[in-house]
């Protein structure tokens, strides 16, 4: 598990404990605890707390964002949907638009997976031998491709953003975005950019993509997934 904080500001108790205890028909999520769960750099990350149990609690950053930025509701239908296959996913407990809960914004539970959070060093007496980081490794790379490999229409997912010139709207952002950002030229990544756009496929089959795929935001746990 990451590091926990005692800061609930964004998550009351007051305010989440009756309203988990409404939507999941159980009185024992009045009495909870929160705490934030640090780390994160996007959208706020919650351990809930009860005598019913423990449960994960996102939602949107504090302060103003932009409209279509943080979209609860994406997250939570992709991973809802994940939910029906044997990908390893927590299994979603439930979704609320902004209107439909006291905080007033998109937000969702979801179950604890317990296991470890890797950012810049691992746990101690975790995998401390080199065979044990090979298969953390291995074990990344064979759920991003078993991601890429599943179709989306065949979960529900057939009308999920923009497949079409999806590879051309990629090129040009991380195009724009280095253009904006070096801080001196590097011919190597020009010569990439370049192989890159002359070698794109015509056509490819629709896939799902993560967007920010690295080991800390997966969570490794006793089942070696």
């Amino acid at each position: 598990m990451d590091k926990l904080t005692s800061i609930s500001q964004g998550a009351e108790p007051e305010q989440i404990g009756p309203w988990l205890a409404d939507r999941l028909h159980d009185r024992a999520w009045r009495d909870c605890r929160v705490a934030l769960i640090a780390g994160g750099k996007s959208n706020l990350t919650y351990l809930v707390s009860s005598r019913a149990g423990e449960l994960v609690f996102r939602r949107p950053p504090l302060g103003h964002i932009l409209p279509t930025a943080h979209d609860m509701g994406r997250e939570h239908r992709v991973m809802a949907a994940l939910g029906t296959t044997a990908f390893p996913v927590p299994r979603t407990l439930l979704y609320s638009p902004a209107d439909d809960n006291p905080l007033g914004v998109g937000c969702y539970a979801m179950e604890r997976v317990v296991g470890h959070i890797c950012r810049d060093e691992l746990p101690p007496g975790y995998a401390e031998e080199p065979v044990h980081c090979q298969a953390i490794a291995e074990a990344l790379v064979d759920t991003l491709a078993e991601l890429h490999m599943t179709d989306p229409a065949r979960i529900g997912l057939a009308d999920f953003g923009r497949p079409e010139g999806f590879m051309d709207r990629q090129l040009n952002l991380w195009s724009k975005q280095w253009e904006r950002s070096k801080a001196e030229d590097v011919p190597e990544l020009d010569a990439l950019r370049a192989a890159l756009g002359d070698t794109k496929p015509d056509s490819f089959p629709q896939s799902l993509v993560h967007g920010d795929f690295r080991l800390d935001n997966c969570v490794p746990c006793s089942t070696g997934r």
